[in-house]
């Protein structure tokens, strides 16, 4: 979910995940785009991480080297930057 942290006259600052906020925003419409980056083991960005969720996938009947989209992961506890590596 997205909240919307400053509105001035010159600028609109929007905080939350890029993937909601992208389909809202109009074409041409952004100047300048700050983001933090999900660094692996240098921020913790969620405490209620699934760390069983690769065996979750497996369990849909997927195979082991098929890769779950990000939205999979949201929707089933994952965290971006979390997401395990397939055991190929």
């Amino acid at each position: 979910m997205a909240t919307c942290a400053t509105v001035t006259p010159a600028a609109t600052v929007l905080h939350g995940d890029a993937y909601d906020l992208l389909p809202s925003l109009a074409p041409q419409s952004i100047d300048l785009l700050i983001t933090s980056p999900p660094y692996w083991g240098h921020r913790t960005y969620e405490q209620d991480h699934n760390w069983n969720i690769f065996q979750d996938w497996l369990a849909t009947g997927a195979d082991k080297t098929d890769v779950p989209g990000y939205e999979w992961y949201r929707r089933n506890g994952g965290a971006l930057g979390l997401e395990p590596l397939p055991d190929w």
